[in-house]
Protein backbone atom coordinates (compact mmCIF):
# COMPACT_ATOMS: atom_id res chain seq x y z
CA UNK A 1 0.00 0.00 0.00
CA UNK A 2 1.49 3.67 -0.89
CA UNK A 3 0.00 6.78 0.35
CA UNK A 4 1.53 8.76 -2.47
CA UNK A 5 3.49 7.63 -5.83
CA UNK A 6 6.20 10.50 -5.06
CA UNK A 7 7.62 8.77 -1.51
CA UNK A 8 11.22 9.88 -3.15
CA UNK A 9 10.40 13.07 -3.59
CA UNK A 10 8.91 13.35 0.18
CA UNK A 11 12.08 11.94 1.80
CA UNK A 12 13.93 14.31 -0.12
CA UNK A 13 12.21 17.09 1.43
CA UNK A 14 12.26 15.58 5.11
CA UNK A 15 15.81 14.97 4.64
CA UNK A 16 16.39 18.86 3.43
CA UNK A 17 14.36 19.39 6.72
CA UNK A 18 15.89 17.76 8.83
CA UNK A 19 19.58 18.84 8.31
CA UNK A 20 18.60 22.53 7.85
CA UNK A 21 17.43 22.16 11.52
CA UNK A 22 20.73 21.07 12.01
CA UNK A 23 19.95 17.06 13.22
CA UNK A 24 21.63 14.20 12.16
CA UNK A 25 18.93 11.75 12.44
CA UNK A 26 15.11 11.30 12.96
CA UNK A 27 14.01 10.05 15.71
CA UNK A 28 9.76 8.57 16.14
CA UNK A 29 7.95 7.14 18.92
CA UNK A 30 4.72 5.63 18.50
CA UNK A 31 2.39 4.74 21.63
CA UNK A 32 -0.48 2.90 20.47
CA UNK A 33 -2.80 2.86 23.59
CA UNK A 34 -4.86 -0.28 24.01
CA UNK A 35 -7.26 -1.47 26.83
CA UNK A 36 -5.43 -4.67 27.15
CA UNK A 37 -1.67 -3.37 26.26
CA UNK A 38 0.50 -0.12 25.30
CA UNK A 39 2.89 -1.21 22.13
CA UNK A 40 5.75 1.55 22.53
CA UNK A 41 7.62 1.84 19.32
CA UNK A 42 11.05 4.05 19.20
CA UNK A 43 13.47 3.73 16.41
CA UNK A 44 15.87 6.02 14.79
CA UNK A 45 16.88 6.78 11.48
CA UNK A 46 19.35 8.22 8.88
CA UNK A 47 16.10 10.63 7.64
CA UNK A 48 16.99 9.47 3.96
CA UNK A 49 16.44 6.09 5.34
CA UNK A 50 12.89 7.03 7.26
CA UNK A 51 10.72 6.69 4.15
CA UNK A 52 11.53 3.25 3.01
CA UNK A 53 11.44 1.68 6.37
CA UNK A 54 7.97 3.68 7.25
CA UNK A 55 6.37 1.90 4.59
CA UNK A 56 8.37 -1.71 4.66
CA UNK A 57 7.54 -1.67 8.08
CA UNK A 58 3.90 -0.88 7.74
CA UNK A 59 4.24 2.15 10.14
CA UNK A 60 0.95 3.72 7.73
CA UNK A 61 -0.98 0.95 9.05
CA UNK A 62 -0.43 2.62 12.72
CA UNK A 63 0.14 6.10 12.14
CA UNK A 64 -3.03 8.33 12.86
CA UNK A 65 -1.71 10.96 10.56
CA UNK A 66 -1.57 8.63 7.52
CA UNK A 67 -5.08 6.83 8.41
CA UNK A 68 -6.86 10.30 8.10
CA UNK A 69 -5.32 11.41 5.38
CA UNK A 70 -6.68 8.79 3.76
CA UNK A 71 -10.10 9.83 5.45
CA UNK A 72 -9.23 13.13 3.95
CA UNK A 73 -8.74 15.01 7.49
CA UNK A 74 -7.59 18.42 6.64
CA UNK A 75 -5.75 20.33 9.60
CA UNK A 76 -2.68 19.17 11.25
CA UNK A 77 -2.32 20.43 14.85
CA UNK A 78 0.66 19.83 17.16
CA UNK A 79 0.26 19.73 21.26
CA UNK A 80 2.68 19.48 23.51
CA UNK A 81 3.63 15.82 25.15
CA UNK A 82 3.05 15.31 28.94
CA UNK A 83 6.55 13.68 29.47
CA UNK A 84 5.98 12.37 32.61
CA UNK A 85 4.23 9.43 30.38
CA UNK A 86 7.36 8.80 28.57
CA UNK A 87 9.43 9.14 31.86
CA UNK A 88 6.80 6.43 33.16
CA UNK A 89 8.64 4.21 30.20
CA UNK A 90 11.97 4.79 30.71
CA UNK A 91 12.24 4.97 26.83
CA UNK A 92 12.65 8.83 26.80
CA UNK A 93 15.12 9.21 29.43
CA UNK A 94 17.34 6.80 27.92
CA UNK A 95 16.98 8.19 24.49
CA UNK A 96 18.16 11.73 26.08
CA UNK A 97 20.91 10.42 28.27
CA UNK A 98 22.40 8.41 25.06
CA UNK A 99 22.20 11.08 22.99
CA UNK A 100 23.60 13.89 25.89
CA UNK A 101 26.08 11.09 25.52
CA UNK A 102 27.40 10.85 22.18
CA UNK A 103 26.83 14.95 21.96
CA UNK A 104 24.31 15.06 18.99
CA UNK A 105 21.89 16.94 18.18
CA UNK A 106 18.52 15.22 17.14
CA UNK A 107 15.36 15.38 16.02
CA UNK A 108 13.29 13.48 18.30
CA UNK A 109 9.11 13.22 17.98
CA UNK A 110 6.40 11.08 19.81
CA UNK A 111 3.64 10.65 18.94
CA UNK A 112 0.63 8.91 21.47
CA UNK A 113 -2.65 7.85 20.23
CA UNK A 114 -5.51 6.64 21.60
CA UNK A 115 -7.42 3.79 20.24
CA UNK A 116 -9.64 6.00 18.20
CA UNK A 117 -6.65 7.36 17.04
CA UNK A 118 -6.76 10.73 18.59
CA UNK A 119 -2.89 12.29 18.43
CA UNK A 120 -2.22 13.81 21.78
CA UNK A 121 1.61 15.03 21.67
CA UNK A 122 4.42 15.52 19.33
CA UNK A 123 7.88 17.28 20.00
CA UNK A 124 11.58 17.61 19.41
CA UNK A 125 14.52 17.95 21.14
CA UNK A 126 18.27 17.96 21.36
CA UNK A 127 20.35 16.13 22.99
CA UNK A 128 21.92 18.89 25.03
CA UNK A 129 18.70 19.21 26.74
CA UNK A 130 17.77 18.19 29.89
CA UNK A 131 14.31 16.19 29.52
CA UNK A 132 12.64 18.66 32.44
CA UNK A 133 13.74 21.53 30.40
CA UNK A 134 10.80 20.89 27.45
CA UNK A 135 8.57 23.84 26.50
CA UNK A 136 6.20 24.98 24.38
CA UNK A 137 8.73 27.14 22.84
CA UNK A 138 10.26 23.93 21.23
CA UNK A 139 7.80 23.01 19.14
CA UNK A 140 8.49 26.15 16.62
CA UNK A 141 11.27 24.35 15.50
CA UNK A 142 9.12 21.70 14.16
CA UNK A 143 7.04 23.67 11.83
CA UNK A 144 8.75 23.01 8.48
CA UNK A 145 8.32 19.27 9.38
CA UNK A 146 4.46 19.94 10.19
CA UNK A 147 4.30 21.36 6.82
CA UNK A 148 6.24 18.72 5.21
CA UNK A 149 3.76 15.95 6.87
CA UNK A 150 0.89 18.20 5.59
CA UNK A 151 2.21 18.34 2.05
CA UNK A 152 2.49 14.33 1.63
CA UNK A 153 -1.12 14.11 2.24
CA UNK A 154 -0.26 13.04 6.35
CA UNK A 155 -2.78 15.15 8.43
CA UNK A 156 -2.97 14.55 12.67
CA UNK A 157 -6.22 13.68 12.98
CA UNK A 158 -8.49 16.34 15.04
CA UNK A 159 -8.95 15.95 18.77
CA UNK A 160 -10.03 17.56 21.42
CA UNK A 161 -7.93 20.57 21.78
CA UNK A 162 -8.08 21.15 17.82
CA UNK A 163 -12.42 21.41 18.32
CA UNK A 164 -11.99 24.11 20.95
CA UNK A 165 -9.66 26.00 18.94
CA UNK A 166 -11.87 26.03 16.37
CA UNK A 167 -14.69 27.22 19.10
CA UNK A 168 -12.36 30.44 19.57
CA UNK A 169 -15.21 33.56 19.61
CA UNK A 170 -15.15 36.27 17.84
CA UNK A 171 -14.68 38.89 20.73
CA UNK A 172 -11.85 35.97 22.25
CA UNK A 173 -9.83 36.89 19.08
CA UNK A 174 -10.62 40.59 19.24
CA UNK A 175 -9.20 40.25 22.87
CA UNK A 176 -5.90 37.89 22.26
CA UNK A 177 -5.47 40.67 19.28
CA UNK A 178 -5.41 43.44 21.52
CA UNK A 179 -3.22 41.89 23.85
CA UNK A 180 -0.52 40.71 21.23
CA UNK A 181 -0.87 44.64 20.45
CA UNK A 182 0.32 45.66 24.14
CA UNK A 183 -2.84 46.32 25.27
CA UNK A 184 -3.17 46.27 29.07
CA UNK A 185 -6.91 44.61 30.38
CA UNK A 186 -8.25 48.20 31.14
CA UNK A 187 -7.24 49.60 27.75
CA UNK A 188 -9.26 46.43 26.15
CA UNK A 189 -11.91 47.20 28.03
CA UNK A 190 -11.92 50.61 26.79
CA UNK A 191 -11.19 49.44 23.56
CA UNK A 192 -14.29 46.94 23.21
CA UNK A 193 -16.15 49.28 25.13
CA UNK A 194 -17.02 46.28 27.95
CA UNK A 195 -16.34 45.96 31.57
CA UNK A 196 -12.84 44.78 33.00
CA UNK A 197 -14.45 41.71 34.29
CA UNK A 198 -15.65 40.31 30.88
CA UNK A 199 -12.21 40.96 29.26
CA UNK A 200 -11.19 38.53 32.19
CA UNK A 201 -13.92 35.93 31.35
CA UNK A 202 -13.26 36.08 27.71
CA UNK A 203 -9.43 35.62 28.35
CA UNK A 204 -10.26 32.71 30.97
CA UNK A 205 -12.15 30.98 28.34
CA UNK A 206 -9.60 31.25 25.53
CA UNK A 207 -6.76 29.67 27.84
CA UNK A 208 -8.88 26.78 28.48
CA UNK A 209 -9.91 26.00 24.84
CA UNK A 210 -6.21 26.96 24.40
CA UNK A 211 -4.90 24.76 27.13
CA UNK A 212 -2.48 26.99 28.72
CA UNK A 213 -2.26 28.12 32.29
CA UNK A 214 -1.57 32.34 31.67
CA UNK A 215 -2.29 35.34 29.27
CA UNK A 216 1.28 35.35 27.88
CA UNK A 217 1.36 31.34 27.33
CA UNK A 218 -2.32 31.70 25.44
CA UNK A 219 -1.37 34.35 23.36
CA UNK A 220 2.10 32.81 22.15
CA UNK A 221 -0.09 29.90 21.64
CA UNK A 222 -2.77 31.42 19.71
CA UNK A 223 0.57 33.08 17.60
CA UNK A 224 2.01 30.08 16.79
CA UNK A 225 -0.93 28.80 15.73
CA UNK A 226 -1.63 31.84 13.16
CA UNK A 227 -5.36 32.79 15.01
CA UNK A 228 -4.22 36.33 15.65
Amino acid sequence: MALETDTGKKWEMLNEAVLHLGANSLTVGSCRLEKDKQDFLLSSFDPRDFWKHYFDEGWYQYDPSAQNALAGVPQTFWEMPEPERFRARGALEDFANAAAAGKVRTLLSFTSSSPDNQVVSVFTVSGEKAVADFSRTQIQSFGMLAKIFSAANFSLVEHEQTHDLLRLSGRELEVLKLLKQGRVLAQIAFDLGISYRMVTRHLTSAKSKLGMPTNESALALAMELGLV
